[in-house]
């Protein structure tokens, strides 16, 4: 049963974090806004998972739990471990979403975390990859929130 519960955490729970942005996105009214705060996630999923991790993953191959000490993995996973995409993806949809609403922002921080210890515990991850691949999500989210406030400020006024 533990076992079950950690893999669950560690694939398909975090998926509620999508959920909830495209729920939220789609609860904005103004469209412009909506507009940019899909383009914000998707800038932020792209520079953290698409760049950060992959180049990561090319330059510094690492390998898995399971696989340094010959284990059967809770769950299926593929590739060099540092940074967790898992991690990075979740992080950065969650940091992003904390940019524009704190209160659904800071409660999907905590389920990245939560996903981060279950793919530790399934054994697919180190804890340094989770820390990792939070780190680069969300520093991404940070840049681009940056990056496109001006144009969030002009929504604004209009």
């Amino acid at each position: 049963m533990f076992d079950a519960v950690i893999a669950f955490g560690a694939d398909i729970f975090p998926y509620v974090i999508l959920i909830i942005l495209l729920v939220l996105i789609f609860r904005e009214k103004n469209l412009k806004r909506r507009v940019l705060l899909m383009i914000q996630a998707v800038l932020t999923v792209l520079l953290s998972w698409g760049v950060m991790a992959q180049t990561f993953h090319t330059l510094f191959p690492f390998s898995r739990p399971f696989v340094y000490f010959n284990l059967e993995p809770l769950v299926y996973a593929v590739g060099p471990a540092f940074p967790s995409g898992h991690a990075t993806f979740f992080f950065a949809l969650a940091a992003m979403i904390f940019t524009f609403n704190r209160k659904w922002g800071a409660l999907l921080l905590v389920v990245a975390f939560l996903n981060g210890i279950c793919r530790v515990a399934a054994r697919v991850h180190w804890p340094l990859d989770v820390m990792g691949g939070a780190f680069f999500g969300i520093l991404s989210a940070i840049f681009v929130f940056i990056l496109l406030t001006p144009l969030f400020l002009k929504t604004e006024k209009e």
